[in-house]
């Protein structure tokens, strides 16, 4: 990495890299109590690429039709895998391997009851999660399907199988 600049305050080390003079990185560093010379710990850079890839997650969660479908019936609450199942007429291992993808994302939480499993959404952590919440909910005027999803989950909320 080539530097162009750099400015010293306090334990932190601001950077300029060489190429892109606009990217600023904010490096940590102690000291070596036996040499008395600086110790870089980590950048900033991390962080950024933890939220990015969080981010990442979220849309890749949300890029297949079946996990939009779910997440558009979760918007209305808590719901059990067999009730998922009847809705999206998916079998269980589909619904299930969906369901614990949204979970790794961030987007789903669950909790087991006996030999049922509940899941719904979680809080949003972000600006990001909660715009998506959102634009999930406003497809639901021009799409379809997402309207015949609801109207089945009226049925089956009814007859509540599990």
């Amino acid at each position: 990495m080539r530097i162009s600049a750099y400015n010293i305050q306090g334990s932190h080390v601001f950077v300029k890299h060489e190429s892109r003079p606009s990217m600023k990185l904010k490096l940590y560093f102690g000291l070596d109590k036996r040499r008395r010379t600086p110790i870089f710990v980590y950048a900033d850079i991390r962080k950024w690429r933890r939220a990015l890839e969080k981010t990442v997650s979220m849309f890749k969660a949300l890029s297949d039709r079946t996990r939009l479908r779910i997440v558009n019936l979760l918007l209305e609450g808590e719901l059990c895998v067999c009730e998922v199942m009847q809705i999206l007429c998916a079998t269980q291992s589909k619904s299930s391997r969906h369901l614990t993808y949204l979970k790794n994302a961030g987007l789903v939480k669950h909790r087991r009851k006996r030999l049922w499993v509940y899941y719904s959404l979680t809080t949003p952590k972000n600006g990001v999660h909660r715009e998506l919440l959102k634009a999930v909910r406003l497809s639901r005027n021009q799409n379809t399907l997402l309207r015949a999803d609801l109207k089945k989950l009226v049925r089956v909320s009814k007859t509540r199988p599990c």
